[in-house]
């Protein structure tokens, strides 16, 4: 059995290490990918060692490295979304990027294709820190006074802001846009992850009809409980609507293996985002970091 983190916060000597490079990995000097440096290369061995795991499928690398790491450290754990680690209070740079913040932790709602109810419970509000990219699952489900405290910090740090984690359509309000209008926006994403939803999209469209395409990004989750065509349907509504749909294929506890018709139908509706444009960056920063250890 290996220990698994919960440490509140992120220590000064900690050492974060990582199953794979991605565009939110930090890159400071204590965070790590994959496997030990060259002992000359190592911090010194009195530092505690996280292993971080996001996916489930990363779970048999993730414990090879432990294993490893643990030839260096005593005092080494491992934990993540990937064990259903609820998440604690978020700690900026600690495991991803210094920019993309957490202000809130969990749902209440229930859906049955998604994990976040089952891993992180009922909506608990967090310390807002500072960044610009805000992945909260569910921001629109805070209180008024959170929420407010979110923006506030945005307009502080004048950055183009973006909200990656998918607005809940149900529960977007005018007031809303009337927060999003005093920041910058770099990009914001809706989520759609069932046809039930199409009433609320239209009442947004109106709302957001004077505003910029990037302010209509639009999370489509395909393949639960419906058909090719249905999939399409939904894809080809909202984009009549006026939203760019970002089609998400549904992935449970390992990689699905989709066949190639449901993957030419993500293809053919994939819209380039300047957020993902950004993410690549960041991996590319990453990697680079990575070659001249």
């Amino acid at each position: 059995m290996c220990p698994m983190f919960r440490v509140p916060r992120m220590q000064i000597n900690e050492i974060r290490v990582f199953t794979r490079a991605t565009g939110y990995t930090p890159v400071d000097d204590l965070a790590f990918v994959g496997l030990p440096p060259a002992k000359e290369f190592l911090p010194p061995t009195n530092y505690t060692v996280s292993v971080s795991v996001v996916w489930t499928w990363d779970i048999p690398i993730a414990r090879k490295l432990f294993k490893e790491w643990g030839k260096y450290y005593k005092n080494i754990n491992m934990g993540g979304p990937a064990f259903n680690d609820m998440g604690g209070e978020f700690v900026p740079g600690r495991f991803i990027r210094k920019g993309l913040v957490f202000t809130s932790r969990g749902c209440n709602r229930k859906c049955p294709w998604c994990y976040v109810h089952q891993r992180e419970g009922r909506l608990r509000e967090l310390t807002v820190s500072d960044g610009y990219v805000i992945e909260d699952s569910n921001l629109l489900m805070c209180s008024n006074d959170h929420i407010r405290s979110v923006f506030k910090m945005l307009r502080k740090n004048h950055k183009e802001a973006f909200f990656n984690g998918g607005f809940d359509a149900r529960l977007f309000k005018k007031w809303h846009l009337d927060l999003l209008e005093s920041i910058k926006v770099g990009e914001i994403f809706f989520a759609c992850d069932k046809k039930e939803v199409f009433p609320y999209f239209k009442i947004i469209a109106q709302l957001l009809m004077d505003k910029p395409q990037s302010w209509r990004c639009c999370y489509v989750l395909l393949g639960w409980e419906e058909t090719l065509k249905q999939a399409k349907e939904r894809l080809s509504e909202i984009k009549n609507l006026g939203f760019f749909p970002i089609p998400m294929l549904l992935q449970k506890n390992k990689f699905v293996h989709h066949n190639q018709k449901w993957k030419d139908l993500a293809k053919e509706f994939s819209v380039p985002t300047k957020y993902m444009q950004l993410v690549n960056n960041w991996q590319k920063e990453c990697l680079e970091r990575i070659k001249k250890r």
